[in-house]
């Protein structure tokens, strides 16, 4: 069995997805039970704390490999020691239940032994196994380009993009995702043994790059605003960091703004494909449509959802975005899908030419050119839906090729 610890963040949760969507057995641990419909029925749930040993041990009994990573509180007055805790229970947990495999999710920088603030719980994860018989891989990804989704609203409203780097400073960045199907590739291959990886991005990128790429999406001028040294500390007390977990915020920051995290020498990092600005429209369009389900009326946000996950759950590669005012879908920079809520019924816009393929299943909806409208409180056609979709995938991969 695989395991899965912090299934219900970014990483954690999309390395679940992509575990079951391969046909592994997988189950995730997270710790609020709310967050239990994230994963399809494949998917074994758990609850566990990190801190709790009892729990823990329950939770990765049957396991074989298990996925460690250490989440970040920016409320904790005591960010280390919570790490080395963290890590104690985790020893215990493997010691317990006979788990013969670590994939640890660990940073670049990890190498460094002391004064990088956070970036130590990744230090001291990777060497808290040396002892014990069990394999280990410790993935080291470069800075997330998800750090940058935090100030879209800022962007958007006032064309300043905040930042604690020199706007032409280029660093290494990657995708979130792109890591989670590393990940899940590792898990696929018992033969990899390589200790420690790193990875990237297709390149390094500079705020100024970021900023460009917001001006872009959103259609205006945006400008990095740099945030002195010396104010790094408030600044983070002031949104709500704890002075600890402030403090070392901002020591983790200067390893990165003085290139001291930079790829291990002897280390060659691995790129991966993501490109910034491919990721920021995608996670942007997410949040607007987020937006865009969050203000449709309340009893169709179940139906909405749906068949958004439905969309995404063919064909994986989509790209989300809003065009003409409605959720779409793009695929390979084409839009090929939109929905949008009318009075009495969902809109669904496949185009013309699979309306006119599976014009005989769609007769018992009303249809135009380019259209379908789904009535509100009518079972879903999922399979019909599904089938579209694949129709219109391969469609434009022919066209492509």
């Amino acid at each position: 069995m695989n395991i899965v610890t912090g299934a219900g963040g970014q990483v954690g949760s999309a390395l679940v997805r992509e575990l079951s969507r391969n046909g592994m057995p997988v189950t995730a641990i997270i710790r609020n039970q709310s967050k239990a419909n994230l994963f399809d029925s494949n998917v074994q749930v758990r609850i566990a704390d990190v801190f709790e040993e009892e729990s823990l041990i329950k939770a990765f009994d049957g396991g074989e490999t298990v996925f460690l990573l250490t989440p970040e509180n920016f409320h904790s007055e005591d960010v280390l020691g919570d790490g080395q805790r963290m890590i104690a229970t985790y020893r215990k947990a493997i010691q317990e239940t006979g788990i013969r495999r670590v994939i640890g999710l660990s940073s670049m920088g990890a190498h460094i032994a002391k004064g990088t603030g956070n970036l130590m719980v990744s230090h001291w994860l990777e060497e808290a196994f040396e002892d014990l018989p069990v394999e280990t891989v410790f993935i080291r990804p470069a800075y997330y380009f998800s750090n940058w989704l935090v100030y879209a609203d800022v962007v958007k409203e006032y064309g300043i993009l905040p930042t604690f780097f020199e706007p032409e400073q280029k660093i290494p960045m990657v995708s979130p995702q792109d890591v989670a199907r590393f990940a899940a590739s590792i898990f696929a291959d018992s033969t990899f043994t390589t200790k420690v990886v790193e990875l990237t991005g297709p390149q390094n990128y500079s705020t100024q790059d970021v900023a460009r790429i917001y001006g872009k999406y959103y259609k205006r001028e945006v400008m990095p605003n740099q945030t002195p040294r010396e104010e790094w500390v408030q600044t983070l007390i002031n949104a709500g960091f704890s002075g600890d977990a402030a403090f070392n915020m901002a020591a983790m920051t200067a390893t990165l703004v003085d290139g001291k995290d930079t790829p291990t020498s002897g280390v060659v990092p691995i790129k991966l494909e993501t490109k910034l600005e491919d990721y920021i429209y995608n996670e942007t369009g997410k949040r607007d449509i987020d937006s865009y389900i969050a203000a449709s009326p309340e009893e169709t946000h179940a139906y909405l959802n749906e068949i958004r996950n439905l969309i995404l759950q063919t064909i994986p590669q989509l790209q989300e975005t809003i065009s003409w005012g409605m959720p779409t879908f793009k695929l390979h920079g084409k839009n090929i899908v939109h929905f949008a809520t009318q009075k009495h019924h969902l809109g669904f816009y496949p185009g013309e030419e699979p309306i006119v393929a599976f014009n005989t299943q769609l007769a018992d909806y009303k249809t135009s050119k380019g259209a379908v409208q789904l009535p509100w409180g009518k079972p879903f056609p999922k399979e019909l839906i599904r089938d579209m979709l694949l129709y219109i995938a391969k469609a434009h991969s022919a066209t492509r090729s």
